[in-house]
């Protein structure tokens, strides 16, 4: 993950020499939703930083990067069972609106491009007749699309932010995961989208801002 965040800070300090009124945001998802069928995840919320900045010219935009890691588990009729775990790492930038709402509220809104790198880790096999494999799979998937987001802002002093976040990923640019032992999917995308979150995520955030 480290060479992610030092990917978020060149980003940051490249755009920051565009910029003024800047933010550094602290913030986690307590809630993701894949539209897969999975439960919503409420556990192993994800966390992040962001770095919102304005150009010369008055257009506001936000550089985020963001973690999320959870398990992930399915079974089948066939008797095969799969557990795992499945790690995220998003990069998020947006160009946002802005409507004031009273004194020291905001609305803040905005879109853009998203980039996913996912990180897959089988650690439980079980076929039919109870034979456990307990061997160790792993998958990387890298992703492109699109992030949406609704926020509302509360500033109780100048140099402070406080706020609640709605955003919506879509990846439609998803590149077919690449499996040390391929042979455990070669039953097909089916097999591989119901054992892991499909190209939709929407998350519920908070976080608190810095503004200086």
């Amino acid at each position: 993950m480290r060479p992610s965040i030092i990917i978020f800070f060149s980003l940051s300090l490249y755009f920051q020499t565009f910029a003024q009124d800047d933010r550094i945001s602290f913030q986690t998802g307590t809630l993701h939703c894949f539209f897969d069928g999975s439960k919503v995840k409420a556990q192993n919320t994800s966390f992040g930083l962001q770095y919102q900045g304005k150009t010369k010219r008055q257009y506001t935009y936000s550089l985020e990067f963001m973690h999320y890691y959870h398990p992930c588990e399915n079974s089948y009729n066939s008797g095969l069972y799969l557990r795992g775990n499945l790690r995220n790492i998003d990069f998020n930038l947006s160009f946002l609106g802005l409507r004031s709402i009273g004194e020291n509220f905001q609305f803040r809104f905005g879109a853009g491009p998203s980039m996913r790198m996912s990180y897959y880790e089988l650690d439980s096999i079980v076929l039919p007749f109870n034979l456990v494999e307990g061997d160790f799979y792993y998958g990387i998937q890298l992703k492109g699309g699109v992030n949406g987001r609704l926020a509302l802002e509360y500033q109780p002093v100048k140099g402070l932010t406080i706020f609640t976040q709605l955003n919506l990923c879509h990846y439609f640019m998803v590149q077919k995961a690449l499996f040390d032992n391929p042979i455990l999917f070669d039953q097909g995308n089916k097999l591989q989208a119901r054992s892991f979150p499909s190209r939709f995520d929407l998350s519920l955030r908070f976080g608190v801002g810095i503004n200086f």
